[in-house]
């Protein structure tokens, strides 16, 4: 059974972005993706896809030891598989969450913008990678941004699956490709362009998920407590 405010939240998420709420139903009804069928087949094993990006050497970072950060682009029909959002009106508990709640009205406008302009957003999206991300050169070999002093081309490999890059600025920009019922043929095409900028941030393995939530937290505030809006 749903809590009232559990039913209201995915009601609110589900009238926004549609079909492309799945992934967090799901994660909320701790149902195992390789168990759930789409369009009659269940997939039996995770894959990984790699995308072309950069290093950012640790040392010009100035974030903690441990810490990576890398960019690349990525399409939004394999963002969307695998985002998720820790909103502050929503179903997970704990009290570093910090997202605000998606806003249908400004993911039809950023939809507008795309299906008029027929280009995207040139900004990047901040997002936190899973653990399991790894950074490979071109033998395929791992590098450590300890050991690099200037960025270089790497190959950022990531898991196909579920809740393996968290938004932290850029819910709107990576929702209005939703999926919609019936689906928009325009956006259908342009969710399967590479052309989403990411800058993912990779935690060092022993960080606990409370400082990572906290990290998370402050850097959400750090990029929006300091902006001006344009009038």
């Amino acid at each position: 059974y749903l809590d009232y405010p559990q039913a209201r939240y995915f009601k609110a998420v589900t009238d926004s972005i549609r079909k492309s709420a799945l992934h967090e139903l799901l994660d909320f009804l701790e149902i195992d993706p390789t168990e759930f069928g789409n369009n009659g087949q269940v997939k039996v094993s995770e894959s990984t896809d790699r995308y072309e990006g950069t290093l950012l050497p640790e040392k010009n970072s100035g974030f903690a030891a441990g810490f990576k950060v890398v960019t690349f682009y990525v399409d939004p029909a394999a963002l969307l598989r695998r985002a998720y959002v820790l909103r502050k009106q929503g179903w997970r508990h704990s009290d570093n969450i910090y997202q605000r709640m998606i806003q249908k009205s400004k993911i039809l406008t950023i939809r507008r913008h795309l299906r008029t302009s027929k280009r995207v957003f040139v900004n990047n999206i901040i997002a936190t990678l899973s653990g399991d991300t790894k950074i490979l050169d071109s033998k395929g070999d791992t590098v450590d941004p300890k050991k690099i002093s200037t960025t270089m081309p790497v190959n950022i490999q990531i898991p196909d699956r579920m809740n393996t890059v968290g938004l932290i600025d850029g819910q709107h920009r990576t929702y209005s490709y939703f999926e919609g019922i019936p689906d928009d043929p325009e956006i259908s095409q342009m969710r399967l362009r590479q052309n989403l900028l990411i800058t993912g941030i990779i935690f060092p393995p022993d960080l606990s998920e409370s400082d990572r939530e906290k990290f998370g937290a402050r850097l959400f505030l750090e990029i929006n407590s300091n902006q001006t809006n344009a009038k």
